[in-house]
């Protein structure tokens, strides 16, 4: 028995979503930044035209679904955080202030949203980077990237950057801490 959640009915109005969502953030984006001014009518027409992009090319529009959602659970996540704090007690003031002005909540959140961008990339993007063509070309490029793009090499270089990291926060805390 169809409903009206079937997956058929939801693939066929995803587009829709996605182009009000994209026109949505890049006009919100636009008009925050003022890169063009205040000029309402040019920035709705650069946001239109970046929404039809990402309709139109299939990797944008399944990238957008890709990371989306993680995204916003990654938003709840935040809030749900900080509405605990403040349910025990702690003043938003020093909420604010803490996340302002304490670098650990910044790289936290660089690194989730980096994580989540590079996680989509890898969904839509992935089975290209080992693609029948470029298994069978020779040369020096063809090797150092089949070599690079071993998992193996992936999770050594996210565990080194996690390392130093931690090695840069424990050894020298006075210097994470600081303002700049």
């Amino acid at each position: 028995m169809a409903s009206i959640l079937s997956a058929d009915l939801f693939q066929f109005v995803m587009p829709i979503f996605i182009f009000i969502f994209i026109f949505v953030v890049f006009y919100a984006l636009l008009s925050k930044i003022k890169l063009f001014g205040e000029n309402t009518s040019l920035n709705s027409l650069i946001a239109f035209s970046l929404a039809v992009l990402f309709i139109v090319i299939p990797e944008a529009r399944q990238f957008i679904e890709v990371a989306t959602p993680w995204f916003i659970v990654f938003i709840v996540a935040g809030l749900m955080f900080v509405m605990i704090f403040m349910i025990l007690g702690v003043e938003p003031e020093f909420i604010k202030e803490v996340a302002k002005e304490n670098a650990l909540v910044l790289s936290i959140i660089v690194g989730l949203s980096i994580f989540i961008f590079l996680f989509a990339m890898s969904q839509v993007f992935g089975p290209g980077i080992f693609d029948a063509s470029a298994a069978e070309q020779t040369g020096i490029f063809a090797s150092v990237r089949k070599i690079l793009f071993t998992p193996k090499i992936l999770g050594f270089l996210i565990i080194l950057i996690i390392a130093a990291e931690v090695v840069r926060r424990v050894g020298f805390p006075s210097y994470s801490s600081q303002k700049k």
